[in-house]
């Protein structure tokens, strides 16, 4: 059963002591309440009843939900129907829109905002009031608190920035982060044009930009951060500027995977590439084929240095595996999925097809399961060693049986090749923030699932079981990395910390520049945050 919520009144927000909000932002003026309210562009009457109330409420002594709801207040006065709380209609159905059961946080209101503009008065109003807040693009991200707030703080919900819209030449797209990749690439294909961005429809654009994202032909054109042209963001004091090669340069290179450290990403300008014809095929595999999967990726690993157009996607499950092939050009069946051809599958769950980009998103659509669960993830870089291969996946086989007679969990391990190609490709682009080691690698990647949350540690440990074996192994046998890919990680890794120290120390020489008051250090309710690096 759902609370209704505290409604918030300015009779309950005056019976609050007599002193002045504590504020986060800088500026001459913002020790002025009128100032603050005149900079929010509302009716002179309402401004005088929100300066009224303000002036009535002491901030310095308020716990995080009482600042949460003067945030709320202010936001209802100012952003009218594009505030919700727990007394509108729909907000339950804004809740429950993340990925993982456990995100669906109640929080203490949702603004849902229209403009960068809008976006730049909503985190006003939350830094001057000194209130949590989170920001949602997509609600991907299974960790609680990324992407969601409970009554604790305002949530952010980038759902109404959905712009789509080619310049002039069509060579870039300005994407706006509630989009999702399936209404980008559908938008695009009209046009005969795609981006390189996320391998399932329904992720959404912001997170997944800003943790660097992985796509079906990194081979040819990096990681999906590589392929940004310019940002546009709402930084901490609620200024709006651009990042882009020539403008803000050490903010562009910061945001290509480092995350929500920097402020609210309100528009991608993205490089288009054409929605060209490849081929792809999924295949299903009985569980007594892993080995020789395992052996035949090997073989593919090295394969696939010599041949940027493959791509391809390995996933295990306790009762079958699938392996889907994706080549950029039009060629059936090509030479450098060869180890695989032979192996004994039950059936297709993708049928061989050629067809464009789109095709190939809309074959991949439902491959991600999104029924009603609670969900954690683990990730770790690795090189490829078959040994390593066969030792993590006996540990798997152990816990996967565990979780699923504890408390009906499903387990997976997933296999992502990274070339080196890839790579290169970044590195030509400008580079990033991960500092990715030069080398053909898996970044692996583990999702396990279950229903109740009296079993959420048991779950979180269990895949973190999972994630040291695959590290220890990979070190056993020499093929250790550091990485820990931001959009396949868990809140328990550092992941940050594995882009190096020099990355570590850039990243955080750019959050104090561009955001001097750390407001997405101490006021973002969570992520994977410099000041827990």
């Amino acid at each position: 059963m759902r609370s209704t919520g505290i409604l918030i009144t300015a009779a309950l927000l005056a019976a609050m002591a007599t002193a002045a909000p504590q504020r986060y932002q800088s500026g001459p003026d913002d020790n002025d309440v009128t100032q603050f309210v005149s900079d929010l562009g509302l009716s002179s009457a309402v401004a005088q009843n929100v300066t009224a109330t303000l002036k009535a409420a002491e901030n310095s002594t308020l716990t995080d939900v009482e600042k949460a709801s003067l945030a709320c207040y202010v936001s209802s006065a100012t952003f009218g129907g594009e505030y919700l709380d727990a007394s509108s209609a729909n907000y339950t159905d804004r809740i429950d829109v993340n990925w993982s059961d456990a995100c669906w946080q109640e929080s203490r209101c949702i603004v849902e905002p229209g403009s960068a503009k809008d976006v730049s008065r909503a985190l006003r109003i939350v830094g001057f009031l000194g209130s949590k807040f989170a920001v949602r693009s997509g609600g991907h991200n299974p960790n609680v608190g990324f992407a969601s707030v409970d009554e604790h703080g305002v949530l952010i919900d980038m759902v109404k920035l959905d712009e789509v819209t080619l310049n002039y030449d069509r060579s870039v797209v300005s994407v706006g982060p509630g989009n999702r990749f399936g209404a980008v690439y559908e938008k695009l294909n009209s046009s005969g044009l795609t981006i390189v961005g996320g391998r399932v429809t329904h992720v959404g654009v912001g997170g997944y930009m800003l943790g660097g994202g992985m796509a079906f032909f990194s081979s040819e054109y990096g990681m999906a951060a590589d392929n940004i042209e310019s940002f546009e963001i709402v930084l901490g004091n609620s200024s709006i500027i651009d990042a882009n090669a020539e403008s803000n340069s050490d903010l562009y290179w910061a945001l290509k995977g480092g995350g929500t450290n920097f402020g609210i990403v309100t528009r991608y300008d993205v490089n288009t590439i054409p929605a060209a014809d490849c081929w792809f095929e999924g295949r299903t595999y009985a569980p007594n084929q892993t080995e020789k999967l395992f052996e035949a990726m090997i073989k593919y690993s090295a394969a696939a240095e010599n041949d940027t157009s493959a791509g391809l996607v390995f996933n295990i499950s306790p009762g079958e595996s699938i392996v889907a092939f994706v080549y950029s050009k039009p060629v059936e069946k090509p030479d450098v999925y060869s180890m695989f051809y032979d192996i004994p599958y039950t059936q297709n769950y993708i049928n061989s097809t050629v067809g464009n980009t789109y095709d190939l998103a809309l074959a991949f659509a439902d491959v991600t399961d999104l029924s009603t669960a609670r969900r954690q993830t683990v990730a770790v870089a690795h090189k490829y060693s078959l040994q390593s291969y066969k030792e993590s996946y006996a540990t798997y086989l152990n816990l996967s049986s565990q979780v699923a007679k504890d408390f009906n969990g499903t387990l997976a391990y997933g296999v992502q090749p990274f070339t080196s190609a890839a790579v290169k490709q970044s590195q030509r682009r400008g580079g990033n923030p991960l500092d990715l080691t030069d080398v053909s690698q898996d970044w692996f990647a583990s999702t396990i699932q279950w229903e109740d949350a009296e079993n959420d540690e048991a779950a979180l440990n269990a895949i973190q079981a999972l994630g040291e074996s695959v590290r220890v192994t990979s070190e056993k046998y020499g093929a250790g990395l550091p990485l820990r890919f931001m959009n396949d990680a868990n809140h328990k890794q550092n992941v940050l910390g594995s882009y190096g120290a020099g990355s570590l120390a850039r990243l955080r020489d750019v959050s104090e520049k561009y955001d001097p008051q750390q407001v997405f250090q101490k006021l973002q309710n969570n992520g994977f945050l410099l000041s827990k690096a």
